[in-house]
């Protein structure tokens, strides 16, 4: 058996509120796992995040339920919905407002710094 083999239950991961987001998380993997190379959460949203650029090499949102709109660099929007998938590059500016879960995963894993909040223009 690998020593990085686990069952995580999802029930006892500690649940964090975002107000200023509009948001409920919950992390799966952090950057503490698997030495940085993957980080992962799930989230629930109703309403609307704060508009970001991620400076991550790879941002991947997996729409669990529900309906959430992105609009990426201020020009394309995506509505997804269950089962959808949008992946981002480090560098690309992005809102996302809607009610349904997601899960979002970050390579290399996702740390403090990694997203810059900016105002919309």
């Amino acid at each position: 058996m690998s020593s990085r083999l686990r069952k995580i239950d999802f029930e006892k991961l500690r649940e964090v509120v975002e107000p200023q987001n509009e948001l409920v998380l919950r992390q799966i993997l952090s950057s503490q796992d698997f030495n940085g190379s993957i980080s992962i959460t799930w989230v629930a949203i109703d309403g609307e995040h704060q508009s970001l650029i991620s400076h991550s090499q790879l941002r991947v949102y997996l729409i669990m339920g529900g309906n959430v709109t992105f609009t990426v660099n201020q020009i394309d929007t995506y509505t997804l919905k269950k089962n959808d998938v949008l992946t981002l590059n480090a560098g690309d500016s992005y809102s996302l407002r809607g009610s349904g879960e997601y899960v979002v995963m970050n390579l290399p894993a996702f740390t403090a710094g990694d997203d810059e909040y900016v105002t919309d223009k």
